[in-house]
């Protein structure tokens, strides 16, 4: 069907679950000059010979590791700057030494590739540890634990992981997607960050429910901070408030109130602004010489207006705005 569209096309989606494994195969190089968005699902790139110059934006869910598809990606659109990899198959296979495999194969298969940079880079974090995509990333987006999760017995992001993606990608921004605030979950994550990183000068933690204990917060942030030098550091959150019988957003925006803001200042010398957001409340903390020297509450354009003037990178979420699919709450302030 897609080879018989003639009309010049500037976005295109294509999902092959229903097909046979014989009918994922590209068939629209007429459309390949026209198109600077696409999203491909479960479709088998691999033998595809055309390309398309002017995509911009790819998202690309392959069946399963590893992502032997993904230097046939990279030649297929040489110029893409914001990328979204995940699989569609959503459990974790592989040993860890089957995975440490598959990601020296995929990193041997990106030589004479095209992409030397990104804009943005999006996808679980062990998915693209595994992807092994060794190139300078502006802003990178993780999740670090699988929507079901709690169904597969919990995966946990090894913190090696961490660590080896951010070395990989040497990130300036990144936003860690986040479904528990557990110290299981922010232990390795953690050692990632303390490890993996030295040039990070933006982290924004995205919560979308309250199975958490907010003692834990305070010390991973703090912990980061000691060693990575972040400017600006953002809290969003999402609640379900059916999951939680506390309200941890509204319990974290007291505590940044009462001590935690001050608390964080003095930790950084590099911070200079802490941001809030959830489904009603946008607060600022302006920070200078170790003190916060101004507290703001925020319209959603004055919201806007902070994050652009501290060069955050909203480019994933502007250009999929759907990408967060484990809930169906989320509104990022736009």
């Amino acid at each position: 069907m897609v080879a018989q569209i003639q009309t010049p096309l500037t976005s295109l989606y294509i999902d092959v679950e229903e097909f046979s494994q014989s009918d994922r195969t590209l068939s629209f190089s007429h459309l390949g000059k026209s198109l600077t968005h696409v999203t491909l699902s479960g479709v088998q790139i691999s033998s595809t010979s055309f390309q398309c110059p002017n995509v911009q934006s790819v998202r690309y869910l392959p069946e399963d590791l590893p992502c032997s598809d993904l230097s046939a990606l990279m030649r297929f659109c040489p110029h893409a700057s914001d990328v979204f990899v995940r699989r569609r198959i959503r459990r974790f296979e592989g040993s860890e030494s089957e995975r440490a495999t598959w990601r020296r194969q995929n990193q041997v298969s990106y030589h004479n590739t095209h992409w030397r940079s990104l804009q943005s880079l999006y996808g679980y974090a062990s998915d693209l540890w595994t992807a092994g995509i060794a190139r300078p990333v502006r802003h990178l987006v993780l999740d670090v634990i699988a929507p079901y999760a709690f169904i597969e017995g919990g995966y946990i992001t090894p913190s090696h992981h961490i660590v080896g993606l951010l070395q990989d990608t040497s990130p300036s921004s990144l936003t860690i997607n986040l479904r528990r605030l557990l110290q299981d979950v922010l232990d390795p994550l953690k050692v990632g960050l303390t490890e993996g990183t030295t040039r990070l000068k933006h982290l924004i933690l995205r919560v979308e429910y309250a199975k958490a204990e907010a003692d834990y917060i305070l010390p991973f942030v703090k912990a980061v901070l000691l060693s990575v030098p972040i400017a600006l550091l953002e809290f969003a959150f999402s609640e379900i408030p059916s999951l939680s019988d506390i309200p941890i957003a509204s319990l974290i925006q007291q505590q940044l109130r009462e001590h935690w803001a001050q608390s964080l200042a003095a930790t950084s010398a590099s911070l200079s602004c802490i941001l809030y957001t959830d489904k009603t409340t946008r607060m600022k903390w302006t920070v200078s010489h170790g003190q916060v020297s101004r507290v703001e509450h925020l319209s959603i354009k004055e919201y806007r207006r902070v994050g652009d003037a501290e060069g955050i990178s909203r480019d994933m979420q502007e250009q999929f705005p759907h990408l967060v699919e484990f809930h169906d709450t989320w509104t990022h302030p736009t």
